[in-house]
């Protein structure tokens, strides 16, 4: 898996490189962006879990354990390669926690913990993407561009689940991920240089180990130079079937967030 992200990530930097030399002949103006996001995520879970890993039984009985959806922060860094492509880097960490003194039973490994069982449990959640959009089709003014995405996207999960009162103790963790390359499309209309929409989608299937999706769509305003205010809604799947573990895991939720260009 490795090597694979190696080579991925080879080939990502090698055609945003030759793509920034091509726009750089056309005497475009690169722009370099910091964005912050704060993200009212919601995490779910859907699909059959059979198997009896940690990070499965965790996110299959989420409510049984208490755990509560949080906010979170995205940071990204977009470097604008030329008027119709720009190369981005985004990074996120959910950091969610439950804690169950009552409800209903649920099994781990063959040992069922009963209703009064007091269970804490802790779910870190990483998320990372690297993207390059090519922007192919433009309008004659270019205020209406539409184009691909290629790219990089990786997530991992951690989750630790303790019952130290039981008459079995239980304190273990787990984790799983996944990383793959992505296809995507992305659109800009921008109807003046104060506001813009946008849209992104891209994702891709890896076969018997997994898939993901990530897409977003919103509004940006520039009510002064050098900054602009962003807000939207984003939605991120991924199903991970690797080695014991067979979950899917959903966040989705509007955000808003503030960006530094220079």
């Amino acid at each position: 898996m490795l090597k694979t992200a190696l080579t991925l990530a080879i080939l990502f930097i090698s055609i945003a490189g030759t793509a920034f030399a091509e726009e750089t002949e056309k005497d475009a103006t690169p722009r370099f962006e910091v964005e912050g996001r704060y993200w009212a995520s919601s995490l779910s879970t859907s699909g059959e879990i059979t198997t009896d890993s940690l990070i499965s039984t965790v996110f299959d009985v989420k409510d049984q354990l208490g755990i509560e959806d949080k906010e979170t922060a995205e940071f990204l860094v977009t470097f604008r390669t030329g008027p119709r492509s720009r190369l981005r880097f985004a990074y996120m960490n959910i950091s969610l926690d439950g804690e169950k003194k009552d409800g209903e039973t649920f099994t781990y490994q063959g040992t069922t913990y009963p209703v009064s069982t007091h269970v804490t449990t802790n779910i870190d959640i990483r998320y990372y993407k690297g993207s390059w959009v090519w922007q192919f089709f433009s309008s004659d003014d270019n205020k209406v561009r539409f184009g691909t995405l290629v790219g990089v996207l990786g997530f991992d999960a951690e989750a630790a689940v303790s019952a130290p009162t039981f008459t079995t103790p239980l304190k273990v963790s787990d984790s799983a991920g996944i990383v793959l390359p992505v296809l995507g499309l992305a659109f800009d209309a921008e109807p003046s240089k104060y506001f813009s929409l946008f849209a992104e989608i891209s994702g891709m299937t890896g076969g018997q180990y997994g898939y993901m999706f990530d897409g977003e769509a919103g509004i940006k305003i520039t009510p002064i130079k050098h900054f602009t205010i962003s807000a939207g809604y984003r939605t991120i799947t991924v199903k991970v079937n690797a080695d014991d573990t067979d979950a899917e895991i959903s966040l989705s939720g509007p955000y808003a967030g503030a960006v530094l260009w220079f």
